[in-house]
C-alpha cells in the first residue's frame, strides 16, 4: 500500500530531555507510528528522523548502529556548564544543553531543503519548544508532542495531538484526550 505523503510525520528527538532504557530502543519506531495511528491511521514516520542528545547517553552510544539505519540523523549536544562570574569562584552555577536550539536548527534545514512533513512530531521532556511550535503551526504545520506527565496543560493544549512520552517510547499509546487537561 502506498503511504500518502500528506501524512507523514517528521520527528525531532530531544532525547537527553525524553530518556529510555537502551534496550527500548529496538522498539521505538513501532510503538511512535502506532501510537500516531491512535489519532490517524494514515499517520507514517517519514524517512529521515532526527534525535538531539549528547552521545555519551548510554541509550544512544549502545544503539548508534540501529538508529542510523532507521534513518535517524543523530546531533549531539553537548552539555555545557556556565561559570560562576566572581573572581576566584570554582562553582558552576547552572548546567544547560543546546538541544532547542539545535533540533530548531534542524527544523530549518529541512524547511530549506523541502524535507518538511506537513506533520511535526516534537518529542521532549520540557517545553522548551513553544515558539518552534507557534512558528510552524503560523507555517501550516499540525505539530504532534509526546510529552512529560509533567507538562503544563497550555503546552499540551497547544498541539493537534499529544500523547505521554512514557507510553509512546514503551507501546502504542493513545493520545491525551485535549479537552480534559
Amino acid at each position: 500500500m502506498d503511504q500518502d505523503p500528506e501524512f507523514a510525520v517528521s520527528l525531532f528527538w530531544d532525547a537527553g530531555n525524553a530518556r529510555l532504557l537502551p534496550n527500548q530502543i529496538p522498539f521505538l519506531i513501532a510503538n511512535i507510528e502506532d501510537s500516531l495511528r491512535t489519532a490517524d491511521k494514515r499517520y507514517y514516520l517519514a524517512k529521515k528522523k532526527v534525535v538531539v542528545a549528547n552521545s555519551s547517553l548510554d541509550f544512544i552510544s549502545e544503539n548508534r548502529a540501529y538508529l542510523l539505519e532507521q534513518g535517524f540523523v543523530i546531533v549531539d549536544a553537548p552539555h555545557r556548564e556556565r561559570d560562576c562570574n566572581y573572581t576566584n569562584c570554582k562553582v558552576k552555577v547552572e548546567r544547560f544543553d543546546v538541544a532547542k536550539n539545535m533540533i530548531l536548527d534542524q527544523v530549518l534545514d529541512q524547511v530549506l531543503e523541502k524535507e518538511l512533513s506537513r506533520n511535526v512530531l516534537i518529542i521532549s521532556g520540557d517545553s522548551d519548544f513553544s515558539t518552534t511550535l507557534q512558528m510552524l503551526e503560523r507555517n501550516k504545520r499540525n505539530t504532534l508532542k509526546a510529552v512529560n506527565e509533567d507538562a503544563t496543560p497550555d503546552y499540551i493544549e497547544s498541539a493537534q495531538h499529544a500523547w505521554l512520552w512514557d507510553d509512546m517510547a514503551t507501546r502504542a499509546a493513545k493520545t491525551i484526550p485535549l479537552n480534559l487537561v
